[in-house]
């Protein structure tokens, strides 16, 4: 079956292997949990907002407008 499967999506051996784990525990869904963490400093609303307004902004202007860094700002940019 995996080969049907790899010929499709090209998933790398651990992938597979981290998925079977998964299935075999009893977990139906390839989801991701939440991770703990640092929660973001940027509002995605906003900045999707902000862009949405004006896509040819910035992300120096972004960062002046929102707070974050103009590093932060891409990061979040990237996610969107």
């Amino acid at each position: 079956m995996r080969s049907s499967v790899e010929g499709h999506y090209k998933i790398s051996d651990r992938t597979a292997q981290n998925w079977y784990k998964r299935f075999k525990g009893g977990v139906l869904s390839l989801e991701i949990k939440p991770r703990s963490g640092r929660p973001s400093v940027v509002n995605l609303q906003d900045l999707k907002q902000k862009v949405g307004m004006n896509p040819t902004t910035s992300t120096h202007k972004l960062s002046e407008e929102l707070g974050p860094s103009k590093g932060t700002i891409c990061r979040a940019l990237y996610k969107l």
